[in-house]
């Protein structure tokens, strides 16, 4: 997709990239139009407190800085291979340091085995996912 997405970005400019890259987002959204989901995705939008709607539209910000900062790299970036391998064998890594502090100063919210061998193993796998990942892709 990241390939595709260069071509894309190469034949036509940014901003008219971008837009079609949206557009193309919101087809998972077409789930909606059943009316059960629809129902049960109501309900749990009420449902929610201000604290997880926070949470949701900062998520929704981070995700959009990633997406744009992630698509002008693909203008300067001659391999997008790397940078694909780089965005995907990254994520692990981000995911076990949130999950590490979270797991720190929010015990409520959730709590993870912090000792040395948990930490050790879950460094190793981490190191192996992000290579493999890596060597896959280039």
């Amino acid at each position: 997709s990241l390939v595709a997405a260069r071509h894309i970005i190469k034949t036509t400019d940014f901003w008219n990239a971008f837009f079609w890259f949206r557009v193309s987002g919101f087809t998972a959204l077409a789930v909606l139009l059943m009316p059960s989901v629809r129902k049960e995705f109501a309900e749990s939008c009420k449902k929610a407190g201000r604290e997880i709607k926070g949470l949701l539209g900062f998520k929704m910000l981070i995700d959009f800085s990633a997406f744009m900062f992630s698509n002008y790299a693909m203008l300067y970036v001659p391999g997008i291979a790397l940078l694909s391998a780089l965005n995907v064998s990254i994520q692990p890594i981000i995911i076990f340091i949130l999950t590490l502090l979270a797991s720190i100063y929010l015990p409520s919210f959730i709590k993870e085995k912090i000792d040395r061998q948990t930490l050790i193993t879950k460094i190793l796998a981490i190191t192996l996912i992000a290579a493999g990942i890596t060597f896959i892709n280039l």
